[in-house]
Formats: structure tokens, C-alpha cells, sequence
């Protein structure tokens, strides 16, 4: 098994994927409406049950009463999550106007006495302050109340702001690996068409069979990257028939100072990895290794399993030397490449050992 020291390339970060918000609605029913009846049903019977269990007498008047707060505090608090919504007071994005809220919870409270008072007085419930004692008691409880509804709510708001700021930066990221993603895949098929008709050009004046013979080959290359183009991955079986194609087409241009050997196992076709990443690094292999070696020099292409990676190695005799004009396009591509669909999970790696490179590949384990 081909083996090699490691020395990583960069490699895009992983996005962390926020957690997802609470599910808004119930059986088609908004979460807003569902904890505001209860709630109001929880107000009124916690008004209810002191003044019933005090007076039995005038249950039915009570439950009037309390029935109509409760209405009329579910009313109020639905017109000023309206008003709410439509200030923008809620938008702010350093601090929310506290004073105006709190101005707008004492409004809502005393609303909410006027319009409770004015039940209460019309039924008369025997043994009922007929004064102006129980206001203040009365403005504070309400004060309370509505106070507590609006920070409720404000936090609620909150929290699904954030949220929803986290999805929006997430889809924005995506969006940008993907486009990222497209321009790398875009700049490497034209890159091995420019090696492979590089080759069958300097076939067509010297041998037309041979020379047809890669076209063919070429085709089938083209028909592999048109058919793979838009997929984020392929079967590992998929990429080495590509690779074949491939170095048939160099090995007819070098011929004996081209060698290839392969050890991928079976067991390891199904599995997936990115489109012409091996090929790129076996393009690269030829053009390092083969071209500029003055006899034969030997390509091999290793894959194993390492626990729960995946690990391919293209090595070729040779020396890790960048010669002058080298971009290395061809390994930025494949490191980028990688580091946008599996992050920090996947590596690419160069080095050099006992007078072969080594270009290794690392992704977890997934079947295409």
C-alpha cells in the first residue's frame, strides 16, 4: 500500500450549521395564538377562582367578569404586538426603547381597568369595593401582567431574529462555497483537455490509428466530466476509468517511459469522492514526473481504508522541486475543492520520500 509522510495544504474551513428554529405552527395552527389563549385562559381563572371561592353566591357574575378580561386582555395584547410589528421598535439592533414599551404596558394596563371596571360595575358582584380603593391594586396587577406579556414577547422576537440572522448567514455561505465550488470544477476541465489534445496533436501527423484511437478515449473523458459536472461527487470506480482514459492517451504519446500500476481495492469502487481529483493528481504526476524525467518513471495509485477515511495516493518517481512557472493550480484546486465539501474532515498533502512524491488525499467515508 502506497504510503506517505504527511504535509497538509490548505484547506477551506467547515461551516458550523446553527439548530434549527421551533416549528411555527401546530396541526396549521401559529404558536402566537395557541400560548395567547392559554395564557388568558390561565389569567382568568387565576381571577376567578379567589373571588368564587369567596363568594359562591355570585359565581356566574364572576365568571362574566373574568371572562370578558380575559377577552379584552387578549384583544389588547393582539393590538399592541401589532403595533409592535408595524414601529419597528422591535428592529433596533443595538437596544430595544425600553420607555417607550413601558409607557405603552402602563396605557395597555389602564385601558384594561377601564374596560374591566366597566363590567364589573355593571354587574355589581354582592360584597364588591364600590369605591376607588382596589384602583391602585387593580393598575399594578395589570401593570404586571401586560408587562410580563410584553417581555415574553420581545424575547420570543428575539430569539427568532437571531435565529433567522444565523439561517441567512448560513445560506449566504453556502452559497458562496457553491459558486466557489463551480469556478474550481470549471477551471479543470479545460486544464487535462489542454494536456490530453496537447497529446493526440502530436499523434495526428505520425500515427492517424493511434491518433483516432485517443480521440476516442478523449470522448470518453469528455463525456465522464459533462456527465459529472454539476454532481459534488462520484463513485471512486467512475474516477478511475477516467484515469485510465487518461493515461492510455498519455502512454501513446510517451510510450515506454510512461509506467502505471494501480492497488484499489474492490471493496473501495462504491465509496465517493470529489470529480477529477485524482485525475488532477495524476495529471500532475505526468507532468512532473514524466515529462521532465530523461528515462522511464513509474505513476502508481494507492487507495485505503484509515478508520473512518478514505485515503488515495498518487506518487511518481521523481523530486518535490517546484520548477519555475509552476503554479500549482492543479493541487490548489483539488485542497480548495475538498476543503469546501467535507471542511476540516478531508486533507491533501504533498511530500516527498526516497526519491517518489507522494500526493495524498484524505475524506470521510461516504458512498456516492
Amino acid at each position: 500500500m502506497i504510503t506517505a509522510p504527511e504535509q497538509t495544504l490548505d484547506a477551506a474551513p467547515d461551516a458550523k450549521l446553527p439548530r434549527q428554529p421551533g416549528q411555527y405552527k401546530k396541526n396549521g395552527m401559529p404558536w402566537y395564538w395557541i400560548w395567547q389563549l392559554l395564557g388568558w385562559l390561565l389569567v382568568g381563572a387565576f381571577n376567578t377562582y379567589p373571588s368564587v371561592l369567596n363568594q359562591p353566591a355570585d359565581t356566574g357574575k364572576f365568571l362574566l367578569i373574568y371572562s370578558w378580561s380575559s377577552v379584552t386582555g387578549l384583544w389588547l395584547t393582539h393590538r399592541w404586538r401589532r403595533h409592535l410589528q408595524a414601529s419597528g421598535w422591535l428592529d433596533h439592533r443595538r437596544s430595544l426603547p425600553w420607555l417607550k414599551l413601558t409607557l405603552g404596558v402602563v396605557v395597555l394596563a389602564v385601558a384594561q381597568v377601564i374596560l374591566v371596571a366597566a363590567v364589573f360595575y355593571a354587574l355589581r358582584p354582592a360584597n364588591s369595593f364600590h369605591n376607588w380603593q382596589w384602583l391602585p391594586m387593580a393598575l399594578a396587577g395589570w401593570t404586571f401582567i401586560f408587562g410580563m406579556w410584553t417581555v415574553l414577547y420581545t424575547s420570543v422576537h428575539a430569539r427568532r431574529r437571531f435565529v433567522q440572522a444565523e439561517l441567512d448567514k448560513l445560506r449566504l455561505e453556502i452559497s458562496i462555497k457553491d459558486a466557489e465550488l463551480r469556478a474550481l470544477q470549471a477551471q479543470v476541465n479545460p486544464h487535462f483537455f489542454f494536456n490530453s489534445l496537447n497529446s493526440i496533436r502530436a499523434l495526428i501527423y505520425q500515427d492517424t490509428e493511434l491518433a483516432a484511437q485517443a480521440v476516442e478515449q478523449l470522448a470518453d473523458m469528455m463525456r465522464y466530466s459533462l456527465q459529472t459536472g454539476q454532481n459534488k461527487t462520484v463513485h471512486l470506480a467512475q474516477e478511475m476509468e477516467a484515469v485510465r482514459n487518461y493515461l492510455a492517451i498519455e502512454k501513446i504519446r510517451f510510450e515506454d517511459r510512461l509506467l502505471f500500476a494501480e492497488d484499489v481495492p474492490d471493496a473501495l469502487q462504491h465509496l465517493a469522492i470529489p470529480p477529477m481529483t485524482v485525475q488532477t493528481l495524476v495529471e500532475n504526476a505526468v507532468k512532473y514526473g514524466v515529462e521532465t524525467s530523461a528515462g522511464s518513471c513509474e505513476i502508481r495509485i494507492g487507495a485505503q481504508l484509515l478508520g473512518n477515511r478514505l485515503q488515495l495516493t498518487v506518487a511518481n518517481q521523481g523530486s518535490l522541486v517546484r520548477r519555475h512557472g509552476s503554479t500549482q493550480l492543479g493541487l490548489n484546486n483539488v485542497s480548495k475543492r475538498l476543503g469546501l465539501l467535507f471542511g476540516a474532515q478531508a486533507s491533501a498533502t504533498i511530500t516527498e520520500n526516497g526519491g517518489w512524491v507522494y500526493a495524498t488525499l484524505t475524506l470521510p467515508l461516504e458512498p456516492a
